[in-house]
C-alpha cells in the first residue's frame, strides 16, 4: 500500500464506506446501479473525470438494460480549463454535471470515482477530507 493509499485509509472508519482500489469501473458501477431499489438515482463524483469519458462508458454499458437518464447524476470536478472546454460538449445529457471546484457541490454522494487524479495534487489530505465529506457508499481509486 502507497503513502497516499495508506493516508487515504487513516480518513475512515471500515463500517463508513467502502474503499475499492484498483480495476475499473465497468463492472463496479453497474453493479451498484442494479443494486438500487427502482426509481432511486446513484449519485457519482468523479473527481478529475476529465472530458467524460467515464461517464460515457459507463452509460453504454447501462443502457443496454436500464434507462440512465432518469437513475444516474454523474458529476464531474475538473479543471476551470476543462469545465470549459467540456460542459456544452453533450447538451442532452442533463445527468451530467460539470464544476471546477470541490466546493461548488453540495449534498451526499453514492460513488466516489478518482482515477489518477490525487497523485497529482499538493493538498491532498485536503481534497481527501472534502471528499469525505459527501458521506460516500464507495471511494473507488484507479491509480494509472
Amino acid at each position: 500500500m502507497g503513502r497516499i493509499e495508506h493516508e487515504i485509509s487513516q480518513l475512515w472508519d471500515e463500517n463508513v464506506c467502502n474503499l475499492i482500489m484498483g480495476g475499473y469501473p465497468n463492472s463496479f458501477l453497474p453493479q451498484q446501479f442494479r443494486e438500487q431499489p427502482d426509481g432511486a438515482q446513484l449519485r457519482v463524483l468523479d473527481f478529475g473525470g476529465g472530458d467524460g469519458v467515464h461517464y460515457r462508458k459507463i452509460k453504454k454499458g447501462l443502457c443496454k438494460r436500464h434507462c440512465l437518464e432518469t437513475a444516474i447524476e454523474w458529476n464531474i470536478v475538473e479543471t476551470q480549463e476543462c469545465v470549459d472546454k467540456y460542459k456544452d460538449s453533450e447538451p442532452d445529457e442533463p445527468q451530467l454535471k460539470w464544476f471546477s471546484s470541490i466546493d461548488e457541490l453540495d449534498g451526499e454522494v453514492d460513488i466516489i470515482y478518482s482515477e489518477a487524479t490525487l497523485r497529482y495534487i499538493e493538498n491532498y489530505d485536503e481534497i481527501l477530507s472534502k471528499l469525505m465529506s459527501f458521506d460516500p457508499h464507495y471511494i473507488f481509486l484507479q491509480r494509472s
